[in-house]
């Protein structure tokens, strides 16, 4: 049987064209914010750019967006989580007000690793369509085999693993994630605080990260339909984020 994975996700395009005929865009109907800042984490070779449209909305509904100021979400994920958290602590130390974080993707790992970082600094978790839950339900010992197991996965997943890898090899040639065992990789299986509040958004129809890899063995999760790469373009995953950052 022919994969189809491309011709699926070729279908983010309809989603980004629904989102913006959509009056929820403009913050018709959304739970309003009281000011809460939230950071937004990008997905794998994505930076903030794409995520220019969640971020606008965000404010249109009573947040403040925070970018990540990530050039392209390559490489070593201990050095951007660095990197992210040196940017973030002027701002923590200026108000101490819990934040939000929200993280697509291979962002939503990077989410984890920092809401584990900041503990209590953390109010909501937010992923969206993230392969948290298959590193969760790995663990540790078998993280290294759930990376193996995504390269073996349709055409899509091995390219898009293939192609971080070798992006990876280019930019941080040192890094050998995640058999390196860094302390990164302990903050993504570390606890959370008790309160930081978990939402996973994820459709079951994504070739990239299947929902067995994206549901999560604590928090909310939410399944809706669509592709994994206009997920922060689909009118379906909006009104779940306002939702969850209300909560």
């Amino acid at each position: 049987m022919a994969d189809t994975s491309f011709f699926h996700e070729a279908q983010a395009m309809a989603e980004f064209l629904a989102l913006h005929r959509d009056p929820m865009l403009r913050g018709t109907g959304m739970p309003r914010g009281s000011g809460r800042r939230v950071l937004v984490l990008p997905g794998l070779m994505g930076n903030d750019l794409y995520l220019t449209t969640v971020r606008h909305w965000l404010s249109r509904i009573g947040y403040q967006p925070l970018s990540s100021d990530i050039l392209l979400n390559l490489g070593c994920a201990k050095r951007m989580a660095t990197d992210v958290q040196a940017k973030l602590e002027p701002l923590l130390a200026e108000d101490r007000s819990p934040i939000a974080i929200l993280g697509h993707s291979r962002g939503g790992l990077l989410a984890k690793a920092l809401a584990t970082r900041l503990g209590k600094q953390v109010s909501h978790l937010i992923l969206v369509g993230s392969p948290l839950g298959g590193f969760l339900n790995a663990g540790p010992e078998g993280v290294s085999a759930f990376a193996e197991s995504m390269e073996q996965g349709n055409d899509i997943q091995r390219w898009v693993i293939n192609a971080g890898l070798a992006a990876t090899r280019l930019v941080d040639a040192d890094c050998t994630a995640p058999r390196c065992g860094c302390e990164y990789y302990t903050d993504l299986f570390g606890p959370l605080a008790p309160s930081t509040k978990v939402t996973a958004i994820y459709s079951n129809e994504d070739p990239v990260v299947p929902p067995s890899s994206a549901k999560l063995p604590f928090g909310k999760n939410i399944v809706i339909d669509g592709t994994h790469s206009g997920l922060m373009f689909s009118p379906a995953v909006y009104p779940h984020i306002a939702d969850a950052l209300a909560g």
